[in-house]
């Protein structure tokens, strides 16, 4: 494992909300979403909450409810970063 997989991978235990800023989680960064999918499945009893900052957070949303899978007890919160104010609220 790199250097910097091993510092994020520490980051993600036991926590309670996780804030999405600026990514699209693209496809194409299958390495990205892997491990995602990975650390949601695994903190899946102590995250209650995941925030999504991104102008399209719509369909960076969709993106994190497959990685989600049927873990259906995490809130997701939309914001456009031009107006923090303003949340637009999911649930799976």
């Amino acid at each position: 494992m790199r250097h910097e997989h091993f510092v994020l991978a520490i980051g993600f235990i036991g926590i309670r909300r996780l804030i999405i800023y600026g990514l699209s989680l693209s496809p194409l960064d299958a390495e990205l979403s892997t491990y995602l999918k990975t650390e949601f499945d695994s903190n899946q009893n102590l995250l209650k909450d995941i925030y999504v900052v991104n102008p399209d957070f719509e369909q960076v949303i969709q993106r994190v409810r497959m990685l989600l899978g049927a873990n259906n007890s995490i809130c997701i919160t939309g914001v456009h970063p031009e107006d923090l104010h303003k949340e637009v609220h999911y649930s799976i």
